[in-house]
């Protein structure tokens, strides 16, 4: 038993059509085959192409859900892993499939597989659209798609959202009716959730996000589905009914650190940071320059030799925050603090002028103060999708 798809006849001569159905040949041969029906034989160059590939024996998600009802907890989440599975070998191969819905989900009987990229891109290719008209299934597409017309790896994550509560409940989670209805409440309003089972919850939420970037990746998704240490996962609050629809950003997998933020607080510290330490270095060689014949000069140059040491580990510091390190700003604020410690145990022997005790203690409070208000700050700071 196999499954043979055909180019309809009066596509045949349409070159669009022809491409995408390349297209999606070009897709699955590329695709792990424990997510999708292997392809067996193709021919796309004749006057009716045709893919033949595995013949899954089981009915799609949406004729099962619609026959049996909708999925109960040990079956819903044996579907959730398993199709987040397949998302996660597909964007590996570098597929955006652009059309993740129930229909497109078969049962078979080891296993889910996903199926129908005929519209699906390859990621190095997502600049150009296909048709210049919106592709895809309305009611299991991303924000997104409608305004731009664009689609990556995070709008195949919305679907998949949608497409876990329509399992749950049996019904499309943004309602049905005119296409303008759906797509306003794609991108305004939240789905009711309260079908989901409490470890279905924030994966699906955080897939349903308005924003794109604030979804988790594929691989996020199956660490979270996974849930290796629960202890470390944060759950989102509820969103509100009205108002502010601000979806709270999803942390991904649980044993990844958070990188530190890159806002402006973060890189004025930085600056400011680096500036006082190249001036600590420079003390050092202004140290080296003076005569060494007073015990004054020796103390001088012992301090200077100090602060050039923590000048040194403040930069290192700065460049492991701007990195991502969460351990560099600890880095940045230990260092300056011991500078300011030494610089206040040296005063009763070394003449230091009030504006460079100012500027050095000034510097001190606002970096202290920059950084600290970075570190209080989520990884993400996603802009709120609010109803106009």
């Amino acid at each position: 038993h196999v499954a043979v798809k055909l180019l309809h006849a009066q596509l045949s001569e349409d070159r669009v059509a022809r491409n995408r159905f390349v297209r999606e040949l070009a897709a699955i041969e590329r695709i792990a085959g424990f997510c999708t029906a292997q392809v067996f034989e193709a021919d796309v160059d004749g006057d009716r192409p045709y893919i033949v590939s595995e013949f899954v024996p089981g009915p799609s998600l949406q004729e099962l859900v619609r026959e049996s009802g909708p999925r109960t907890e040990g079956s819903l989440m044996r579907l959730a892993v398993g199709t987040a599975t397949a998302l996660t070998a597909i964007h590996r191969a570098g597929i955006v499939h652009r059309d993740f819905k129930p229909p497109n989900v078969l049962m078979g009987p080891d296993g889910p597989r996903v199926i129908d990229f005929g519209i699906a891109r390859a990621l190095d290719n997502m600049g150009r659209t296909l048709t210049g008209n919106l592709v895809g299934t309305p009611a299991y597409m991303a924000p997104e798609q409608f305004t731009e017309n664009a689609a990556g790896p995070a709008a195949d994550l919305f679907s998949w959202g949608a497409t876990m509560v329509f399992a749950a409940t049996g019904r499309s989670p943004f309602g049905g009716g005119q296409v303008f209805a759906v797509m306003h409440r794609i991108r305004f309003e939240q789905p009711d959730l309260s079908a989901l089972p409490p470890e279905l919850l924030d994966p699906v939420r955080a897939c349903l996000a308005k924003d794109p970037s604030i979804r988790p990746t594929s691989d996020e998704l199956l660490w979270a589905l996974l849930d290796q240490t629960p202890s470390h996962t944060r759950r989102p609050p509820d969103p509100p009914a009205t108002g502010d629809l601000t979806v709270p950003p999803f942390t991904g997998p649980p044993s990844a650190a958070q990188p530190a933020r890159r806002g402006a607080p973060l890189v004025v510290a930085l600056i400011l940071a680096s500036l006082l330490s190249l001036l600590d270095l420079a003390a050092l060689f202004v140290a080296a320059g003076k005569p060494a014949d007073t015990a004054m000069a020796a103390r001088f140059l012992v301090l200077a030799a100090i602060y050039t040491g923590l000048g040194v580990v403040t930069l290192f510091g700065v460049v492991a925050t701007w990195r991502g390190h969460h351990s560099g700003i600890w880095a940045v604020l230990g260092s300056r603090l011991a500078r300011a410690a030494v610089g206040l145990a040296s005063l009763p022997f070394v003449t230091v002028l009030p504006m460079t005790i100012a500027a050095q203690a000034g510097g001190l409070g606002l970096i202290l103060l920059l950084l600290l208000w970075t570190l209080r700050k989520p990884a993400t700071s996603p802009a709120p999708d609010t109803v106009p």
